[in-house]
């Protein structure tokens, strides 16, 4: 679904990735994990061809990045949402964006209600609390049914009941094909992934399952 390879990013002649390369299967969960300021954040953008590549090759869906007509979901890191719009507007607005009947709207929001512990219809988003604000953005990054979904510290925030819904949800979406890459500094929640990329200083160190790192890193 992702490949990235060999890619070199500079910012200020700083290289904040550094010959990276990555393999993101479809229908799996990919953790990228490491410590603020590693690029992690970079390569998303990059992967979203929110910015341009400058040294190696990205394809999405065997596609530049950006180029794919696949339903591609984005969960930035800060919330993107119009803090003067209501929990039901936001919703609706993405409904809009979307292209979603009434009926399909109503159905999805119900469910991404229930999972997540929505907010009242009627809460302007600026009176909302950080971790109400991250499961609205999860909720609107959810909406479309997307193919695959990048979420960049996607649990901050949130309460631990909820996070274990989140990602029983999502690991039962995954087994219908949805594909998903998130970023964590958290080494508690990059066990939710089949596959941990360990990112530092813009390099990729180990690549595995999450268990195997787990183990690994124990014994040195």
């Amino acid at each position: 679904a992702i490949s990235v390879n060999n890619v070199t990013f500079k910012y200020h002649r700083n290289n904040v990735l550094d010959n990276f390369c990555a393999q993101v299967n479809a229908g799996e969960i990919y953790a990228l994990l490491g410590p603020s300021g590693g690029g992690k954040t970079t390569l998303l953008r990059l992967i979203l061809g929110r910015m341009n590549v400058q040294h190696g090759v990205i394809e999405v869906f065997g596609q530049q990045p950006g180029a794919s007509n696949r339903r591609i979901s984005y969960m930035p890191q800060n919330s993107a949402l119009c803090m003067q719009f209501t929990v039901e507007q936001t919703l609706q607005y993405f409904m809009h964006i979307y292209r979603i009947s009434s009926v399909e709207f109503s159905n999805r929001y119900t469910k991404l209600q229930k999972l997540l512990e929505l907010p009242e219809n009627e809460c302007v988003i600026n009176s909302l609390s950080g971790g109400q604000l991250r499961r609205l953005s999860l909720a609107c990054a959810l909406l479309n049914n997307p193919t695959m979904v990048i979420l960049d510290e996607p649990t901050v925030g949130i309460d631990l009941l909820i996070i274990h819904n989140i990602w029983k949800y999502l690991n039962m979406r995954c087994r219908d094909g949805l594909t998903i890459l998130f970023v964590t500094h958290y080494i508690e929640e990059a066990t939710n992934a089949h596959k941990v990329g360990l990112m530092r200083n813009g390099r990729l160190l180990a690549e595995e399952n999450p268990r195997k790192m787990i183990d690994r890193f124990k014994e040195t």
